[in-house]
């Protein structure tokens, strides 16, 4: 199946609109980021190979998941990665009620913060779904919502068709999103392989890039 550009590089309108939105990095260098996680089955791969490769990543993790697998998230932060928010549980954040945006957004926060004793700072509404009110609770909260540049496609479950987006993509200052969840087992390895590789032939740039 051929996918249109915008399925995984938010159209310029949206990111004009939503100039709040970090949607990429600020310097120059490609930021890998990884939702959903941590998980007791990929969460090792994924750090495994980006040691190998000597490259930072920001995992945006789910506090649910995180508070369960305390011992990778302090895997990911003693390997030099960071640590962002990705909502208590998931939740499709739009038309939720005042009670739930709290949990999901702010408690979501001091509960990742009591776990690790880091500071979060950035937040990632769960599948990219946000109004004008998500945004509000989240700058109310002290976080900055990240979105990205580039979808993977890796939860698709086609490492040849996650390569070619990355070739066609990719660019200096992309923000690229992966996913440490069930649908990405078979691939998301194969996409941050497939990344690295294709930012190096590029000569392109990895690191974490500091928005404050």
């Amino acid at each position: 199946m051929i996918r249109p550009k915008y399925y995984y590089v938010p159209p310029v309108p949206l990111r004009t609109i939503f100039k709040s939105v970090i949607w990429n990095s600020t310097n120059d260098h490609i930021l890998l980021s990884i939702d959903d996680g941590p998980s007791v089955s990929e969460t090792t791969k994924i750090l495994n190979t980006l040691r190998d490769s000597s490259v930072k990543a920001l995992f945006f993790v789910t506090t649910d998941a995180a508070i369960k697998n305390r011992h990778l998230v302090n895997e990911i932060l003693a390997q030099g990665h960071s640590i962002g928010n990705h909502s208590f549980s998931h939740k499709r954040l739009r038309f939720v009620s005042g009670s739930i945006l709290k949990r999901e957004i702010v408690d979501s926060k001091s509960a990742i913060e009591d776990a690790t004793g880091t500071p979060i700072m950035y937040f990632r509404p769960p599948y990219g779904a946000f109004d004008p009110f998500v945004l509000k609770a989240i700058k109310k909260s002290g976080q900055k919502c990240v979105m990205w540049s580039l979808l993977s496609g890796d939860f698709l479950g086609s490492g040849s068709e996650t390569e070619k987006v990355i070739k066609n993509y990719l660019n200096p200052d992309s923000i690229v999103v992966y996913h440490d969840n069930f649908k990405s087992r078979n691939t998301i390895i194969e996409s941050l392989i497939s990344t690295i590789q294709t930012a190096n032939e590029k000569d392109l740039k990895l690191e974490i890039p500091q928005y404050v």
